[in-house]
């Protein structure tokens, strides 16, 4: 009798079969059996009622079954304990990080970290960004933890995780009750920004430039933690790692506003957003960046759904001759995407694909070859079917109020006048 083949015993009896039991050992099954038969020899009592399926344990074999369990656990934590005492990492780890980490996750790192390594100790010190990059440059700590680091040779940067940012605001804000925003809705709000000088603040006054927003800076601090205090007073909005406000966020003492983010590409390619719903030929970027994968098409989900619609102001429509002109010069083109990437004549094929090399991001030709384009009538015509069962649902899931005629809401005139225009029916 060893610990082998009392493991054996236990994996037979665990698993309730002498097939499974033998491969979790990576032994035969006929040389298990052998092995719990030699066993019950040495013990003279039947452990197992093989007259039963699936295999079970007798009365004798059961209580056998938990002893041996319980000294194989032993063993194995005796061994660990062994290996541990061998490995045993004592010393003292000097850790530097910004006041949000050091606050709000240290802790629950260091707790785990501390039960493993009970020889071991942490010193942990929370300051200002500046600071965490010359506490290790000058032998003050071993490790910083900080957001944005700066690139330098002197310096080993290794990504640690990414945070998503998040638009913050207090309850009664008056954009708080918005169930989405864009960029330029926070135009003249006042913010509650990180000082000029750290590099968080230079990201986010860098993201609000390139959406063309300019905010009214009324306060500035060094640490989130004031910028939330200053937010729960409601002294304006903030962007902030989206981790360090969950505290708040149950207490209700802020919210996290919802912001759009047109640019989806980059939204997943940093984790601002986990999932997105896009078209060709952004699908083909996001796959050439490796910042995402194809989970299912929109048209796997609902075929022929009618995604987008032309709209104009009852100012633009009333101009018919000008609204008319519009139409034509949008039906021409529609027409062209339809000859480029459904008939796939070359020569609108390159056309079109110039054009979108010129006005999207992906750059690479060879993409347009593997994107899947959608669907555009080339007359211009609307699923109106498709548009009234949208609207059902959205009234189902209590998103829509009010139903609307959709066949009166749905105006061709325009198109049909440029089909007319055009010389008839695409063909």
């Amino acid at each position: 009798m060893n610990l082998d083949t009392l493991k054996l015993y236990c994996d037979v009896v665990r698993l309730r079969s002498f097939s499974r039991g033998a491969a979790a050992n990576g032994v035969s099954q006929s040389a298990a059996s052998q092995s719990i038969q030699q066993l019950e020899a040495e013990l003279d009592l039947p452990l197992l009622d093989r007259s039963r399926r699936p295999l079970q344990p007798t009365e004798e074999g059961h209580t056998f079954y938990e002893a041996c369990r319980t000294l194989l656990q032993g063993f194995e934590k005796a061994r660990a304990e062994l290996q541990m005492a061998k490995q045993r990492v004592e010393g003292t780890a000097r850790v530097a990080a910004i006041y949000s980490v050091g606050l709000h996750d240290m802790s629950r790192h260091m707790q785990p970290f501390m039960s493993a390594y009970p020889h071991a100790r942490v010193l942990l010190e929370c300051l200002h960004p500046h600071k965490v990059v010359e506490a290790v440059l000058n032998d003050e700590a071993d490790l910083g933890v900080l957001s944005y680091p700066a690139a330098t040779r002197a310096l080993e940067v290794l990504p640690l995780r990414s945070e998503p940012m998040v638009l913050v605001a207090h309850p009664t804000h008056r954009l708080a009750r918005r169930r989405s925003l864009v960029a330029a809705d926070l135009t003249g709000e006042k913010f509650v920004a990180f000082d000029h000088d750290l590099a968080i603040r230079k990201a986010i006054d860098r993201v609000l430039k390139q959406h063309g927003v300019k905010v009214d800076v009324v306060m500035e601090f060094d640490n989130v933690e004031t910028i939330k205090q200053a937010i729960s007073i409601n002294a304006g909005l903030s962007v902030l790692p989206r981790p360090t406000i969950l505290k708040e966020l149950g207490m209700r003492t802020v919210v996290a506003l919802p912001l759009a983010f047109p640019d989806q590409v980059k939204a997943l390619a940093n984790k601002s957003i986990d999932a997105s719903v896009t078209t060709e030929p952004f699908i083909q970027d996001i796959l050439a960046k490796d910042v995402g994968v194809v989970f299912k098409r929109m048209d796997e989900f609902i075929p022929n759904q009618q995604t987008a619609v032309v709209m104009f102001s009852p100012k633009f429509a009333s101009n018919t001759d000008l609204a008319t002109r519009w139409m034509v010069a949008y039906v021409k083109g529609v027409r062209m995407f339809n000859d480029a990437f459904t008939k796939k004549i070359p020569a609108a094929r390159d056309e079109a694909v110039d054009l979108l090399v010129k006005r999207t991001d992906l750059k690479d030709k060879a993409g347009y070859d593997k994107a899947v384009m959608p669907g555009i009538d080339p007359d211009g015509k609307l699923n109106v079917d498709d548009l009234k069962a949208q609207q059902d649902f959205y009234i189902a899931q209590g998103e829509q109020k009010d139903r609307i005629d959709v066949e009166k809401t749905v105006d061709a005139s325009l198109t049909e006048a440029a089909v007319k225009t055009l010389g008839g029916p695409y063909k």
